[in-house]
């Protein structure tokens, strides 16, 4: 398995690795929810375009008497005189605003998304080649033991130490491959790139870059709410308009005999048992609806704005205190207890207690870079910044 891994390594190591940017890009390309979000905004658009111009067809009438001589043709047209059709241009036009703000939503969030799956793909990936690595020091250590033991320079129980720290640091390279395996294959699936030949850099912290200056413009997801609640207003207001039905203005000519008639047509439902009731409360409870969503959103963007920006000057400051590259000081670390058990200068105990700090210090590293990259991510999602999208922006 050990040389399977390798082989594999050293086959991605010839390719180019995948950015986040381009993750990003090839994840947007492929995500069915933005599909969806750009589906609500197209069906916004023929909604506001119905929504423009007369909203009821002509009606055509005509009749041809059996017995006798006698025809008649009519033509009557629905005109709403109560603004009805205003308010659902209103209403339509509110939603259109809506749709492209949540689109615009998703397209920040899948970019956050697939930049959080770049970053566990990358971090395992490290895990997993340190604890081959690790495996391969413990294996050099048990062969050093046993020549020892052959030769009677180490005891038997040392021999066995020896073996069984082989047996954890291989159940340690499993975990860590199985770990790489599955965050490798989620990545893989939304970039849509075979999992053999997905290639990733070393620093998880790539993913995300620092925030720039707060942009003051507000968040789309606040702007999706606002204008809910503004179409909901339009649409209480266009159900209130159709307590009126519309006008039914026309025409008509007949002929009966030798008789020709023609003049104007009107009719007006009258509103006595029917006056939209129903209609109206609807439209008043989806008003409400949409007020307590826009409240939601508010306390929610309040608070994540909050905790990202009290949070994120401390972490950044952090990464200032890394000034060595800890993955290369960890592989020569390890080569080094490597070395240190084969010339005698250290003994099995003071090499596996070496041992275990060098991975749990990687590890560490790993696990900081990892938390300072989300939390970049949580503070660009806050503000909205295109720095989410990379090179798919606009």
């Amino acid at each position: 398995m050990i040389a399977l891994w390798f082989l594999i390594s050293v086959a991605l190591a010839d390719a180019e690795p995948l950015s986040a940017d381009a993750a990003v890009a090839e994840a947007l390309s492929r995500s069915s929810a933005l599909a969806a979000a750009e589906a609500a905004v197209t069906r916004a658009e023929g909604a506001l375009r119905a929504a423009h111009g007369l909203r009821h067809d002509p009606v055509l009438s005509g009749s041809v008497a059996v017995v006798g001589q006698a025809w008649s043709l009519g033509a009557t047209q629905a005109l709403s005189l109560s603004g009805e059709g205003l308010a659902e241009r209103a209403a339509a036009g509110h939603a259109l605003d809506a749709a492209e703000a949540r689109r615009r939503r998703a397209e920040l969030e899948l970019a956050a998304e697939a930049r959080r799956l770049w970053i566990a793909a990358v971090a395992d990936r490290q895990q997993a080649e340190l604890a081959a690595r690790a495996l391969e020091v413990a294996r050099r250590i048990q062969g050093a033991a046993g020549e020892r033991a052959a030769v009677g320079e180490a005891s038997q129980l040392e021999l066995r130490i020896a073996r069984l720290q082989v047996a954890q640091a291989r159940t340690a390279w499993m975990a860590a491959t199985v770990a790489e395996g599955r965050s490798g294959a989620e990545l893989a699936a939304r970039v849509g790139i075979e999992l053999s030949a997905l290639a990733l850099p070393d620093d998880p912290l790539a993913a995300a870059p620092a925030p720039g200056q707060e942009d003051t413009t507000p968040r789309s997801d606040l702007v999706a709410a606002e204008a809910e609640v503004a179409a909901a207003r339009a649409a209480l207001a266009r159900e209130r308009a159709r307590t009126l039905p519309p006008v039914q203005l026309g025409a008509f000519v007949e002929q009966e005999g030798p008789e020709l008639r023609a003049g104007p047509q009107l009719a007006l439902t009258l509103p006595l048992w029917r006056a939209n009731v129903d209609g109206r409360a609807d439209a008043l409870a989806d008003l409400a609806v949409a007020q307590s969503q826009r409240a939601e959103v508010e306390r929610r963007a309040a608070a994540e704005q909050g905790m990202t920006r009290r949070v994120s000057a401390s972490f950044e400051a952090t990464l200032t205190e890394q000034g060595v590259d800890l993955p290369a000081e960890a592989r020569a670390a390890l080569e080094g207890v490597a070395l240190g058990y084969d010339r005698g200068e250290l003994d099995l105990l003071s090499a596996a207690l070496l041992q275990a700090e060098i991975l749990e210090g990687q590890e560490a590293w790993l696990e900081g870079r990892r938390l300072v990259a989300e939390l970049r991510l949580d503070r660009l999602l806050v503000d909205e910044s295109p720095l989410l999208l990379g090179d798919s922006g606009p």
